[in-house]
């Protein structure tokens, strides 16, 4: 069963959340503090957790980048008493499944973490790799990185690749690539990056992961071109209209792998 972490300064409005999450029947933690739930999260997995914006020492949006080095595959929404758009548009930057506005309706509440327990099975149907029965039916390219900073984008890739026997990290930026690549027990054999991005733009982004895993295999997607595809990028394609478009790349990407050496 997934463990849901709340973190909210206001006790008051904690132990709500706290409540209507277990009369649902979930595990859930409080934390009163941007530390207190980094502390909790090195002691035991959360795989869903809703984060307060507004907090001290540690702001929300402060907690939020921590998390995201440290357990980048961590879902999360944030919550917030400011309707600024600006702020939202960030938080969803970040990587945010959704941003709950306060005061918080419940009934709402709860079908933001129906979504989120639903994101997190389809990441762990997507971590398990299937040995193929024949070498045949073996992929090339065993571990993929998915960094794509559009959550509806992110979601389409994964649906579409899951479906490939891929294992598939997908995060939103730059930053949660990076960390993803470097707390992996196993190297990425290729990575597709699918801008726009928050913190780093694509290209510095591919010489950053190629910087850490030189063999890797770099696909780009969504622009009609680079500056240097030939050699950085292995594949490059316009954005794509249809999970078609998604599967061709897949491909390609796959035939880079086979046919280009690894540098």
């Amino acid at each position: 069963m997934a463990r849901i972490l709340i973190v909210e300064d206001n006790k008051v409005i904690g132990d709500l959340l706290t409540l209507a999450i277990e009369c649902m029947g979930y595990d859930v933690t409080l934390a009163t503090s941007g530390a207190q739930a980094l502390e909790l999260l090195a002691k035991h997995n959360h795989e869903v957790v809703f984060t307060d914006i507004f907090m001290e020492p540690m702001s929300g949006l402060d907690f939020i980048d921590k998390m995201k080095v440290l357990h980048p595959r961590t879902v999360f929404a944030v919550m917030s008493g400011d309707i600024d758009p600006d702020l939202e548009d960030r938080c969803m930057e970040m990587g945010a499944l959704a941003y709950v506005h306060k005061p918080v309706d419940v009934e709402e509440f709860q079908k933001v973490l129906k979504r989120a327990l639903r994101r997190v099975e389809r990441q762990q149907s997507g971590k398990a790799f299937k040995t193929p029965s024949t070498e045949a039916e073996r992929p090339t390219i065993e571990r993929l990185l998915l960094v794509a900073g559009d959550e509806v984008v992110r979601q389409t890739v994964i649906a579409t690749l899951t479906a490939k026997n891929m294992e598939i990290t997908a995060v939103a930026d730059g930053l949660a690539a990076i960390a993803a690549m470097l707390m992996s027990p196993q190297p990425f054999s290729a990575a597709v990056i699918i801008p726009p991005l928050a913190v780093l733009e694509a290209e510095e982004l591919g010489a950053q992961l190629m910087r850490l895993e030189p063999r890797l295999r770099l696909g780009l997607l969504g622009v009609q071109k680079t500056e240097a595809p030939s050699m950085r990028f292995h594949v490059v394609a316009p954005s794509f209209q249809k999970c078609e478009d998604v599967e061709n790349i897949f491909r390609e990407l796959v035939q880079a792998v086979t046919v280009r050496p690894a540098a």
